[in-house]
């Protein structure tokens, strides 16, 4: 079941997301300069690159997973458009999963603004 639009859900979507990407970077490490990647003779100068967005990508499925089993998330692909809907936020992006948690952070934020008069 879904978890309501309210304020306090949407702060604390927002920070446990920040917390997931937060350790996902901690997890995988700074990404490897993809033209200038160190390398032994006869190798791939790319490998490590290839290596750390192999990690990357997958952490940021177990994300994905993690937020549809316990928040309700509910991801699609429309054509090149990642998009998510969590506590009845929606959002996409066309750069990727990371993009597309960025995205709806901003969008909670936009919805937490709108709905809490100043």
């Amino acid at each position: 079941m879904m978890k309501p639009a309210t304020r306090e859900n949407l702060e604390r979507l927002i920070l446990r997301i920040d917390a997931m990407l937060a350790g996902m970077h901690a997890g995988i490490g700074k990404q490897p300069d993809y033209f200038n990647s160190e390398a032994t003779p006869g190798s791939d100068r790319r490998e490590a690159y290839w290596a750390w967005d192999k990690q990357r990508k997958a952490a940021l499925d177990h994300i994905s997973l993690t937020l549809e089993a316990e928040e309700s998330a509910r991801f699609s692909k429309i054509s090149d458009s990642d998009q998510v809907v969590i506590a009845g936020v929606r959002s996409s992006c066309t750069s990727g999963l990371e993009g597309l948690f960025r995205n709806w952070q901003n969008a909670a934020r936009r919805r937490i603004e709108k709905e809490t008069p100043a």
